[in-house]
């Protein structure tokens, strides 16, 4: 699949029949211009913060073992032979971070956010800088 064009390079995404032979859903968009250097507005740190201060509030280790999306998440990981011990989800992740350190990593405005809605939704959400992406790729 082809999401176009970015700096005259072409961009594919790839979804693998595999995961989706096995009830995997994905998405994507691609957000042009993002400058992650910029510290994010009051608005995005307080949103944020209001999101980890829920997570510090609630038993949530204790909530992990009976949620059925959690549950899901394991289950998915075992069909592959992947340890569920190793491989967590990235909400599950964000809250072992929450309960270790008191907060998540804070990097940039976009990712605080999707971190955020991660935390809340229990959905696994990821963002890459395909300058980064390329730029790795090149030096290899």
């Amino acid at each position: 699949m082809t999401a176009g064009m970015m700096g005259g390079t072409k961009i594919d995404f790839h979804f693998d029949e595999a995961l989706r032979g096995r009830g995997v859903t994905g998405a994507y968009s691609l957000l042009l211009g993002a400058d992650q250097s910029l510290t994010p507005p009051n608005e995005i740190a307080a949103f944020v913060d209001g999101v980890v201060a829920g997570v510090r509030e609630r038993a949530v280790r204790d909530l992990i073992t009976a949620d059925p999306v959690y549950a899901g998440f394991r289950e998915l990981h075992k069909s592959f032979g992947v340890p569920t011990r190793k491989l967590l989800s990235a909400a599950e992740t964000l809250i072992r971070y929450v309960e270790k350190r008191g907060d998540i990593p804070r990097i940039g405005p976009l990712v605080d956010i999707y971190n955020a809605v991660s935390l809340e939704t229990k959905l696994s959400l990821g963002a890459h800088d395909l300058d980064t992406s390329r730029a790795a790729s090149r030096s290899a």
